[in-house]
């Protein structure tokens, strides 16, 4: 599987609940059924009008919508559950790829914006994932799965981790993990795997030292086209529940040039 972000929102596909999105404006009475940019396409206007989109993790719901849905004017609105704000502002579709524009309302600022690759348009490679701000995919989907996935945008390696549930203070979580080559030079060693924990006030400021929640070492196990992915099962245990910051930290072993891969991601422990 080739990992780049067009053919990564091709193939992931998974099941989760959340909150549903803003009530539709009311349509005028001259107002298209559907843009003139998605008639040339039914099967994809189908598909995205056909929403709501929920984000396939519960990480990031500060900062990243929990819904999208794009209506047949031409408006996207995304839900901020947390914020108590919903984004509306215009998208426009061309040559496969979806901008979105900025929200009309401050508060809601800076919003889900910029322009993303849409998924294939041929039936069969429709719904499944829409690479956003973040990872969306159908709503009525429903379902306890959460996926989420980083590095798949650029050469590299992509990390993606697939769990079911709620990350649950002294509760182990099985998550996991793929490891897969996404171009570049190779093959790659992959050195060291960690999650490091940051624990967070309510304002989102830092609490205390960071904590190793993971720690694996691949001991340079190599991963390219004759290799191009690998699978773990790793279990996270948080102590305490409350926010938190996880820092992500993929190392290599004779990397030219020495790189490493680094993501973070806010989420939250429940009791």
């Amino acid at each position: 599987m080739k990992m780049d972000a067009q053919v990564f929102s091709l193939l992931l596909a998974a099941v989760l609940l959340a909150p549903g999105c803003s009530e539709k404006r009311p349509r005028s009475p001259d107002a298209e059924e559907v843009p003139a940019t998605l008639r040339a396409s039914p099967t994809l206007a189908d598909w995205l009008l056909a929403g709501p989109f929920a984000k396939t993790s519960s990480f990031d719901l500060d900062r990243q919508p929990a819904s999208v849905r794009f209506d047949s004017e031409g408006r996207f609105i995304a839900s901020f559950p947390e914020r108590d704000c919903a984004q509306e502002a215009p998208y426009q579709l061309a040559l496969g790829r979806l901008s979105l524009g900025a929200p009309e309302s401050a508060r809601c600022a800076p919003g889900c914006t910029g322009t993303f690759l849409l998924p294939g348009l041929v039936p069969w490679k429709l719904g499944e994932v829409l690479v956003l701000c973040d990872l969306y995919w159908p709503a009525e989907a429903k379902g306890d799965r959460n996926l989420f996935a980083f590095g798949f945008d650029k050469p590299g390696v992509s990390v993606q981790g697939e769990y079911l549930g709620q990350l649950r203070a002294g509760t182990a979580t099985e998550v996991d993990f793929t490891f897969a080559f996404a171009g570049g030079w190779e093959p790659k060693k992959l050195g060291s795997f960690s999650i490091r924990l940051v624990r967070l006030d309510a304002g989102g400021l830092s609490t205390g030292p960071e904590e190793t929640l993971l720690s694996k070492s691949f001991a340079g196990a190599p991963i390219g086209s004759n290799r191009p992915r690998l699978r773990e099962t790793l279990a996270l245990a948080p102590g305490r529940a409350g926010p938190v910051d996880l820092l992500f930290r993929l190392t290599f072993e004779d990397a030219e040039p020495p790189h490493e891969i680094e993501h973070t991601y806010r989420a939250r422990v429940m009791p």
